[in-house]
């Protein structure tokens, strides 16, 4: 009996023990996973795995990237970013070019040349004052120009120092087109004949042109070439010089603004007009001026309208245009031309005594003056302004050839291979009707 209570109570000890060891087996399998949690944590500090874990701490820092959304939608703040990296742009691209200044900002101030003397009024009208000659007979002017004194006047200045630009311009005529006929045009003019002048619109510098003497020396004597003649003048207070000129209708003489007024001096003085002058050589005689007109827009200084006329008296009872015959005129025609262009350049290469002549199409023209004026390939000098340019030179004279279309002006010293002439518009127009009526 003691033997089984002892086997009984061994019995209970077993399952007491037993559940103490699966409680203890118990604790510690609940023990081990957190401890191996907590060692995955800490490692995860240092290894990359923890950060696949770390969607929550993500968030957060997405949020402060979405707060500032709102400035995003203020428009006003972000473009005062951005217009300062424009401006750097547009700087960055004008150093690209080439003296920008010249390309960009010089048009436009030149563009449209304010008038010295707002008064002068429509620059395309007549100047009047001071045009009357007075005081001056034929016989004194024929007096004061002795072989010496034609033979060491000056020309005028002739380049300007500006560089000029090289845009292209819209080609619109300022009126009606104007054609006058030459001393042989006896059938009415027909358009259609200058579609061969045409040619398109611009040259890169320089323009294509040639450039030959009058030759043979009997050409002189021949019509067109013995319109074109040498103007001798004095600037009061500066001194005498020459310029050349053409026969443009009844007693008058087509030629350059600036070859019978200078801005801020006046008309000048001791006018006469030598036509085929050649070496000193006077085959039809020294024609004297009674009158010279110019344009309001030339007395204010402005080259888009440096045209002017001298009125000339008669020889042996015959206007110098029935002696010796006239170009044509044709104005308000698209400048899109082809140009003989004639002078007596005196400035170096040349001497001044012989007429020489270039031929060239429109190359550009010159927006720093309004209008526009027109520029061709041409290397005459000084002494060369006022000479015409004409367009359909031909010796047979008849429809619609020899008419002037414009007078050398100026050049720029940058570019001597390019010449400049007034496009003849309405002020070309008020010019020959004057000349007209003299």
């Amino acid at each position: 009996m003691r033997n089984n209570y002892k086997l009984h109570k061994f019995k209970v000890s077993l399952i007491i023990i037993t559940t103490l060891f699966l409680l203890m087996v118990t604790a510690v399998g609940a023990a081990s996973p957190q401890q191996q949690d907590d060692q995955i944590f800490e490692e995860g500090t240092t290894e990359p795995k923890p950060t696949e874990e770390a969607p929550p701490t993500a968030q957060p820092t997405q949020e402060p990237t979405s707060a500032p959304q709102p400035t995003e939608e203020a428009i006003p703040t972000p473009q005062p970013t951005q217009e300062p990296a424009s401006q750097t742009q547009q700087a960055d691209t004008l150093e690209e070019n080439e003296n920008p200044a010249d390309i960009f900002e010089e048009p436009q101030q030149d563009q449209t040349p304010e008038p010295a003397d707002p008064s002068l009024g429509d620059p395309t009208e007549l100047y009047l004052e001071g045009s009357e000659i007075q005081n001056l007979s034929e016989e004194d002017v024929l007096a004061y120009w002795t072989d010496e004194r034609m033979r060491e006047a000056k020309p005028i200045d002739f380049y300007l120092p500006d560089n000029p630009s090289h845009q292209q311009a819209p080609n619109q005529p300022e009126g009606p087109l104007f054609v006058s006929p030459g001393e042989e045009s006896t059938i009415p003019y027909q358009n259609n004949i200058l579609e061969k002048s045409v040619t398109p619109l611009g040259y890169s510098y320089p323009p294509p042109f040639t450039r030959r003497e009058v030759f043979p020396l009997g050409l002189y004597n021949w019509y067109p070439y013995r319109t074109i003649g040498k103007i001798f003048g004095t600037i009061p207070g500066k001194g005498n010089y020459v310029c050349s000129g053409s026969v443009m209708v009844g007693r008058s003489i087509l030629t350059a603004g600036h070859c019978v007024y200078s801005p801020g001096i006046g008309y000048h003085t001791n006018l006469s007009f030598v036509p085929a002058y050649r070496d000193g050589l006077r085959p039809f005689g020294t024609y004297v001026a009674f009158n010279r007109i110019t344009l309001n827009g030339w007395a204010a200084g402005n080259n888009g309208y440096d045209i002017g006329a001298l009125a000339v008296g008669d020889i042996n009872g015959l206007k110098i245009a029935q002696r010796i015959g006239n170009l044509g005129m044709l104005a308000n025609a698209s400048p899109e031309q082809h140009w003989d262009i004639f002078g007596y350049p005196a400035g170096a290469p040349f001497n001044g005594f012989r007429n020489w002549n270039c031929s060239a199409s429109l190359s550009r023209r010159d927006p720093r003056y309004s209008p526009q004026p027109v520029g061709a390939g041409c290397d005459l000098t000084g002494g060369s302004s006022g000479g015409p340019w004409i367009l359909n030179l031909d010796w047979r004279g008849g429809s619609g050839r020899n008419l002037a279309n414009g007078v050398m002006s100026y050049g720029y010293t940058c570019c001597t291979r390019e010449s400049f002439s007034p496009y003849f518009g309405n002020g070309a127009i008020s010019i020959y009707n004057w000349g007209a009526a003299r």
